[in-house]
């Protein structure tokens, strides 16, 4: 299955669900329409499900799209990145990627963590 994304928001959120088979250039094109529906729906935090992801994420396409995410960014936008325990090796790497060039993001596989981090309670 081809790798797709749902993107609802909510009152004070974006929630956004993707699944399918990992595709780098999917990827990129997903992060820009969740910032244009970030934009559109003045909402500043992003809740994102990639529970459903699969297939690896290699390391080199994590690094391109935290620096892509970061570079897209706007400077109030928070993600909250929740993935499967052992879905992805060394987890922090994209967050850790994203913030030293600026990105808000906290990568957790827990649902309850991933929304205090945001502030939130979920919908």
């Amino acid at each position: 299955m081809r790798q797709q994304i749902t993107i609802d928001p909510k009152k004070e959120y974006l929630h956004v669900e993707v699944s399918g088979a990992f595709d780098k250039a999917n990827a990129r094109e997903f992060l820009r329409q969740i910032f244009g529906a970030s934009r559109e729906h003045a909402l500043s935090k992003v809740f994102v499900d990639i529970r459903n992801i699969r297939g690896p994420i290699p390391t080199m396409a994590r690094f391109e799209l935290a620096e892509f995410l970061a570079s897209e960014k706007d400077d109030q936008i928070r993600f909250a990145v929740l993935e499967s325990p052992g879905q992805v090796p060394d987890d922090r790497f994209f967050e850790t990627v994203a913030a030293n060039r600026g990105g808000i993001v906290r990568v957790a596989t827990d649902v309850e963590e991933a929304f205090q981090w945001l502030g939130i309670k979920p919908a």
